[in-house]
């Protein structure tokens, strides 16, 4: 899918026909971006989105949502056409089973360690590095996912997906410089770390897939 994403203050975005007009005004870069390649729209900060933009964006059915430059959720736009009202019915329904939730759970982020793992595993390859020259965080790392079949609780699969993040980004710093990552930022400086980090790597994996 392709996401459209506004992280700009200096941003605007308008309507012109079925096309979104972007403006960066600090180089006055203009860029047409027609809508039907959009599937989303993720606003971040404080961009100047005219409401005929907004509009047209509802009226195509395109989920929009709007975020803080330090990644937290402001709210979002959900036209909630009535094509998918009875799948989110069953959607709902359905996740009132705790065994349903928890299936789905430990599903998603065994899924997304072992994306993790694949990335982990690139830079290595790419650096003629085995993996198991990595130390106690790759095998405590590979611990966590071992461990996740066996969860009893969403709470616990929240658990282990802490502790194998941890030592996921332990790993990666062996790579990068993180020093910049905090200064002259108020975050808490792991909190900031770990956000930047994630959007570093999905950019990564966006790179990378084939």
């Amino acid at each position: 899918m392709a996401t459209l994403i506004l992280n700009n203050d200096s941003i605007s975005v308008q309507l012109e026909s079925e096309h979104l007009i972007v403006t960066k005004h600090s180089t006055e870069e203009r860029q047409t971006l027609p809508l039907k390649d959009v599937d989303r729209v993720v606003v971040i900060g404080r961009p100047a989105v005219t409401f005929a933009a907004l509009s047209r964006i509802m009226d195509k059915g395109l989920p929009c949502v709007f975020m803080t430059k330090s990644g937290r959720l402001r709210g979002t736009i959900d036209t909630m056409k009535a094509s998918h009202v009875s799948r989110r019915i069953v959607q709902y329904d359905r996740f009132r089973d705790p065994k349903v939730r928890l299936e789905l759970s430990v599903a998603l982020i065994q899924s997304k360690l072992q994306n993790c793992r694949r990335v982990i595993q690139r830079l290595c390859a790419n650096r003629s590095l085995p993996v198991s020259d990595l130390g106690e965080h790759w095998v405590d790392f590979q611990g966590c996912m071992s461990e996740l079949g066996g969860c009893e609780s969403t709470d616990a699969v929240r658990g282990l997906e802490g502790i194998a993040s941890f030592h996921y980004f332990r790993l990666l710093s062996d790579w990068t410089d993180t020093s910049c990552f905090s200064q002259g930022i108020s975050l808490s400086p792991h909190v900031l770390d770990v956000r930047r980090w994630t959007r570093l790597m999905r950019c990564f994996r966006l790179s990378t897939r084939t």
